[in-house]
């Protein structure tokens, strides 16, 4: 036998640009050849010498494995039904051989099996920032030393982690089905000449490269009506061309601004909320607050369940959209706001605590120079979230505001508490 290095050892593909091996695929055949048995030959007498009868004439597979010591030729033929072994012949032994299908199994397929098909690695904690290119313009986002997703372009504001993640799974996940490797390829044919995506990729790491991908479609684009449609890829300054049959990512990364901005900002951690107080136009004040372990409402016993759910529609209030540039701070009615709810969260210390106050002010006219209409329900309201962190130390941290967005009025009825259903 000859001493093969492991797959873990670097195995690569010769002459191709994309040289990346799939491991498990190289371990299993390594494994296959080192673990062979080929016992005796058959009877030399019994043989014919027709090497056609046993498939080794033209072998169904040849491999050529070398080590430490000579190349090893294996030459596989014709199954032997009857005993479900394989004819076999093996360079430096005399005869022919019946083993089982352990190699065979091991190296059938294309050459491409034995090809790496994710070529897109990165951990998300390797990255710094990402440059998107696609149909909606270019769309920039860098992680602050909190380790969280800012959006810098176009528009400097908080990103949505959710949107994020989905983005670079995404793009994690994509698979090669076929790998194209043509001196000068014509990138009209792949949709790659103008790219639907551009995404570069720039690591924590200052010595490691940023990685560009290029992402194209030749076809039409995907419908209900057209599901399937390949898409083509490249990966960094790799000449390979990656096809893919897979689930599409241009949709599934390429999208407006507004779908990776954070549109939750009154995410509360519902096992810390100790009181809540309501102040709505036109309606009582109401304030919740936790006693000895139990909700009350203007000092009377609430209904858990219906607190809970009130606190859990609180947490999930997400902005339906954002002002323009061109509205003004006056515009927005927060000095006397339609609805305001602030909450109070402890955290386990004494005087410590943090209030969360959510102000919706004037409704967003549906038109230029359009009074809002009173009880529209398709109407969008103005409102911002202001955190207020209170400190044992003398000076008290400065309240740190969200961004202006616009809430609808459905989300303004399913957080206005009635105190006949929370009782």
């Amino acid at each position: 036998s000859s001493s093969l290095p492991s797959a873990a050892e670097g195995w690569r593909m010769t002459e191709r640009a994309w040289d990346q091996t799939d491991s498990s695929k190289v371990t299993a055949l390594i494994n296959a050849l080192s673990a062979a048995n080929l016992g005796k030959s058959l009877p030399a007498e019994d043989m014919s010498e027709d090497l056609s009868v046993y498939g080794l004439k033209d072998p169904d597979i040849v491999i050529v494995a070398t080590g430490n010591d000579a190349p090893i030729t294996v030459e596989l033929g014709k199954l032997n039904a009857f005993v479900n072994q394989r004819y076999v012949k093996v360079s430096g032994r005399d005869g022919i051989f019946l083993i089982p299908d352990t190699i065979f199994n091991a190296a059938k397929g294309r050459a491409t099996d034995f090809r790496q098909h994710s070529p897109i690695s990165f951990a998300d904690g390797e990255l710094k920032k990402i440059a998107l290119t696609n149909r909606f313009g270019t769309q920039v986002f860098e992680v602050n030393n909190g380790f969280e997703w800012l959006m810098i372009e176009p528009v400097a504001t908080k990103a949505s982690e959710v949107a994020i993640t989905g983005m670079l799974r995404a793009l994690r996940t994509i698979k090669a089905s076929d790998f194209i490797e043509l001196p000068t390829p014509d990138l009209k044919l792949y949709g790659l000449a103008k790219p639907a995506l551009i995404l570069q990729l720039d690591y924590r790491d200052a010595d490691k490269a940023p990685l560009t991908i290029k992402i194209g479609r030749p076809g039409p684009e995907v419908t209900k009506d057209n599901p399937l449609s390949d898409f083509f890829f490249q990966v960094g300054d790799n000449l390979t061309i990656f096809r893919s049959d897979g689930a599409d990512p241009i949709s599934a990364i390429a999208k407006p601004v507004i779908n990776y901005r954070e549109k939750q900002f009154f995410k509360l951690p519902d096992d810390l909320v100790s009181k809540i107080s309501f102040n709505i136009s036109g309606a009582p004040n109401a304030e919740l607050l936790m006693t000895d372990g139990k909700w009350q409402i203007n000092g009377k016993s609430a209904d858990e369940p219906f607190v809970k759910e009130l606190i859990k529609n609180l947490s999930e209030v997400r902005a339906s959209g954002f002002p323009d540039g061109k509205v003004t701070s006056d515009k927005f009615g927060f000095d006397k706001p339609r609805y305001q709810a602030i909450v109070t969260i402890g955290d386990g210390k004494e005087k410590t605590v943090r209030t969360m106050t959510l102000n919706v002010g004037d409704g967003v006219p549906s038109a230029p120079g359009k009074a809002v209409k009173k009880g529209d329900k398709t109407q969008v309201f103005y409102a911002q979230v202001i955190e207020q962190r209170d400190s044992e130390s003398q000076t008290r941290p400065e309240p740190k505001m969200s961004e202006v967005f616009l809430l609808d009025q459905a989300s303004v009825t399913r957080i206005t508490p009635k105190v006949e259903t929370l009782r």
